[in-house]
């Protein structure tokens, strides 16, 4: 295999490691060595395109910072422009580092390829002013020009093959065309300028013309390839920023679904442990009512004990038997309507508030509000002097002794109702 084409195939791979490197840079900033290499092999290749568009693209910071990427850069530009000789300059005015001077001298010397024949020349050191000089092809480029400065016509440009005629004009129909009129931008003939409609228009040789704009059409081919790289380069990008939207938008759906479910299975679990609290105080408060309907129920059956003592004794035909027992029962029985009862009212509000007001409690037990404030003290309760609210204190359930029938619970009832009312 020829050195050449093994060199070639090693800067292919280094071009594609380079251009690797880029993409899988942090952030996508590469170092300034990558972005030197890979513009380098790029001119080496003859890629303007993808060379122009990795020059826009690399921070501005970098290229102040790295002189030899400014240098690979004035490089490219005189291959943009064709200045040949400048290119072999800018080669060689700089001093290259390891990693570029390969490519530069490969750049500068390496093989000169014939675009008709294919035939391959190594250049030397000096690239294509080391090759001889074509005496011949010069003298006739010299008497071109020498023609062109003389007369101020040159030959029509062979536009056409051999074998197609000529353009004709079409005013003067034995005249070729071989002038053209700049004031109204078409080919004419000489007739038409020196005795037709184009007399007194500014005219120039076709084929300076023709250079120019074939040279202009050159220029809008090569900036419409530069736009189709960029375009490409931009749908590219979107491609990779739509996948990317893609990926996050998956992700924030599947974080969203997994916070959301941790989210449901904390208010499941607070649910249920309220429930299990609202439960416990039912069944507490239910029991606490019990308990307080079992002991009024046993102070309902002393009351009615105590009422049938009373008109028992009412019944006595005896004054003096009447008199010994009716002190006795009268106290018993103001004690019993009055300060018992009472008594107990305190204990059902310890059992069924947390807190209650002074005004409802004094509404309750019956009491005045000092009354039920002495009570209060009485009983070791807690109160707060500002919102004026009683902190009621559990007593001990007392024991069992008697469960009460359905007869002396219709009765507690009607007795809480009155007291109520």
């Amino acid at each position: 295999m020829p050195v050449a084409v093994m060199m070639g195939e090693n800067y292919q791979k280094l071009l594609e490691q380079c251009e690797t490197q880029e993409l899988e840079a942090p952030g996508g900033i590469a170092t300034p060595q990558v972005y030197s290499q890979l513009l380098a092999l790029y001119l080496l290749h003859n890629d303007m395109n993808n060379a122009r568009y990795l020059w826009k693209r690399i921070p501005q910071a970098i290229k102040t910072a790295n002189p030899e990427l400014a240098a690979v850069w004035a490089v490219g530009q005189r291959i943009w422009q064709r200045d040949f000789p400048g290119i072999y300059s800018a080669i060689a005015g700089y001093q290259w580092s390891e990693t570029i001077l390969p490519v530069m001298e490969s750049l500068r010397g390496g093989v000169f390829r014939c675009p008709t024949c294919r035939f391959e020349v190594v250049l030397d050191r000096h690239g294509v002013h080391g090759l001889q000089r074509n005496l011949l092809v010069e003298n006739i480029i010299d008497i071109y020009k020498q023609q062109q400065e003389g007369n101020g016509r040159t030959s029509e440009v062979p536009l056409k093959s051999k074998g197609s005629p000529e353009p004709l004009c079409e005013e003067h129909e034995d005249e070729r065309i071989n002038i053209y009129c700049v004031s109204h931008q078409v080919p004419t003939c000489s007739m038409c300028k020196i005795f037709g409609p184009h007399k007194d228009c500014e005219v120039s040789p076709l084929a300076a013309v023709h250079q120019a704009q074939k040279g202009e059409l050159s220029n809008a081919i090569d900036s419409l390839v530069a736009g189709n790289g960029r375009l490409q380069a931009l749908l590219n990008q979107m491609e990779e920023v739509c996948r990317a939207v893609q990926d996050n938008a998956h992700r924030a759906k599947q974080g969203l679904g997994e916070r959301f479910d941790t989210l449901y299975a904390t208010l499941e679990e607070r649910k249920n442990i309220l429930l299990e609290r609202i439960s416990e105080e039912q069944d507490e408060k239910v029991a606490a009512l019990r308990r307080l309907a079992r002991c009024y129920g046993d102070r309902l059956q002393a009351a009615t004990e105590l009422t049938d003592t009373a008109v028992r004794a009412l019944e006595q035909s005896s004054a003096a038997d009447f008199l010994q027992s009716s002190k006795s029962l009268i106290e018993q029985t103001k004690d019993a309507a009055r300060n018992s009862t009472r008594r107990r009212a305190y204990s059902l509000v310890a059992q069924a508030y947390t807190s209650i007001s002074v005004e409802d409690l004094s509404s309750f037990v019956g009491y005045s509000v000092e009354e039920a404030v002495r009570g209060v003290v009485s009983h070791g309760w807690q109160a707060d002097p500002n919102t004026r609210m009683i902190m009621p204190q559990k007593p001990d359930p007392p024991p069992v002794t008697l469960v009460p029938n359905e007869q002396q619970l219709a009765r507690l009832t009607d007795y809480v109702a009155f007291l109520e009312n």
